[in-house]
Order: C-alpha cells, then structure tokens, then sequence
C-alpha cells in the first residue's frame, strides 16, 4: 500500500505541449492567414494532419519544450520566434494512448525566410489556410486548440501589438490593412490608407512605428505608399481597441 508521501508523488499524467504557427502568406485575403500542420507518421491513424507537438522532458520548461517540438517536427529553429502560452487542454479522452496534458502555445511569424525540412516522415509540415483547416482530419484535440488559438488572435490584434511580428522588417500602410483584413474582416480592405495612417498617429507620434523616408516600389497605378518599420514592444497594448 502506498504511503500518503508516495501517493503524492506519483505522476497521473504525462506533460506535452502543442504550438500553433500563425503566419501571412500571399494569397487572398480570405487566405493569406495560414497555419502549419504536420503530417501524422502512424500509418494506422486516422487523422492525417496535427499541430507541432512533443512530450515535454523533465529538464526543460515548457517555452523550451515548444522550441523543441517545432525543431523535431518540422526542423525550424524557432530559438529567437515569439511564443506565448495559449491555455491547458487536459481532458482525460485527448490521447486514447495515456493521460496527456497538453499546454499550448501560439507563434507568430513572418515566413518569407523559413525552410521546412521533413523530419519524422517523408512529407514536410505544410503551411494551411485558416479558412480551409479540414477540421475532421486533426488529431487528438487539436480541432480544439486551433479554434481556442484563432480566437485568441483576432481578439487580441485588435488591443495589442503582436500583429507586427506577422509583416516584414518594412512595410506600408497597405501591408498594415491587408493583414488586418486577413485576420479580422475582409471588409477592412474598403478602409482608405489615410483612414488607417489616422487610426495609428499615436503609434506613430510615440515612435512606435517610423517612418523611414522612402515609399513601395510602384506596382501599377497610383502612388507608392511610404514605408514604415515597427520598434515597439510586441507586448504593448493600444489605448483602446480598434474598431475593426
């Protein structure tokens, strides 16, 4: 019989995490706004397609752990990417191999420069739009841990600043609106750039986004827009939330 020490310490369940990589990719706007998913390597699963995962070791924390899994998973180094934590998914039916519980995480990423390399099967991880998840076909929770992602992100682009981290070093104030109406609205596309320079002054007046005195190649007609680049905090937040 086990003391009430031993019973303690004994593990119910073992610890994973799951990243969610968010990016923009140029397509539509209904699909420029992409995940990633890896290919299944168990030929006798039904599910085909999951997020980035890894059983977390006993030595790492779990922003580690999330590093790890898209290292193994789809041979990122995502040492340098912001991560941050999404919530717990501990349902005791997730894993139908043992208890597992999973802490997820969301990365935000500009993958232009990323190169996915395959890693455990012969097919590479593959970049999905939010608008064509085939939902049915995910493992374990994971249909779960999206969805819970995705509204975490168009909810909190609309206060905070991590919506920079999804556009190039460089950018206009076309790019700004066009990844806004990715996530939130296509309808935002209608929005004049002047209407959107106005809707970012404070950042603007606060040097949180420079202007750095040179304008977009043109492409096509009208005048190329100016160029601005982004130094502020991800973290930070705007004064209220925008309307969009």
């Amino acid at each position: 019989m086990l003391s009430v020490r031993e019973h303690v310490l004994t593990p119910t369940a073992t610890l994973a995490v799951d990243v969610v990589v968010f990016t923009l990719r140029p397509d539509t706007v209904e699909r420029a706004w992409q995940v990633l998913l890896v290919p299944r390597p168990d030929p006798w699963s039904i599910s085909r397609r999951a997020l980035p995962g890894v059983l977390v070791d006993e030595d790492e924390t779990f922003d580690e752990a999330a590093r790890r899994a898209l290292l193994v998973k789809t041979g990122i180094d995502a040492r340098d990417w912001y991560l941050e934590q999404l919530a717990t998914f501990g349902s005791p039916t997730r894993d139908s191999r043992g208890r597992v519980a999973s802490i997820s995480h969301i990365a935000l990423i500009q993958s232009d420069n990323i190169k996915i390399h395959p890693v455990e099967t012969d097919s590479p991880a593959e970049w999905c739009p939010v608008t064509a998840i085939p939902w049915s076909d995910l493992a374990f929770d994971h249909a779960a841990i999206l969805r819970e992602a995705i509204n975490r992100v168009r909810g909190k682009v609309r206060y905070a600043w991590v919506l920079f981290q999804l556009l190039p070093p460089i950018f206009t104030m076309s790019d700004l609106r066009a990844a806004y109406a990715a996530i939130r609205d296509p309808s935002v596309l209608n929005m004049s750039t002047s209407n959107v320079r106005k809707l970012f002054r404070r950042l603007i007046d606060d040097q949180a986004l420079v202007a750095v005195g040179k304008r977009a190649e043109a492409r096509g007609r009208g005048r190329p827009g100016d160029l601005f680049r982004f130094d502020g905090p991800l973290t930070g937040t705007w004064d209220r939330e925008l309307p969009w």
